[in-house]
């Protein structure tokens, strides 16, 4: 049996920079979220907003994978 669902971990206020080794991310607070693989594009931004608890006018604007 398969699960409609998946975890991701969500980076937010975040740097990447380089170092030797290639590509970093810095993030002070990663945050879980499980979501629905059948989601849409802004019922994905909208859980990230709601998790992350963003202020009243702030808005999920982009996202990489």
């Amino acid at each position: 049996m398969t699960s409609s669902s998946v975890n991701a971990i969500v980076y937010y206020n975040s740097i990447i920079s380089t170092t030797k080794h290639g590509p970093m991310l810095t993030s002070d607070s990663p945050k879980t979220i499980q979501l629905d693989k059948k989601m849409s594009l802004d019922a994905l931004k909208q859980a990230i907003g709601n998790k992350i608890s963003l202020l009243n006018g702030k808005v999920v604007k982009d996202i990489h994978f």
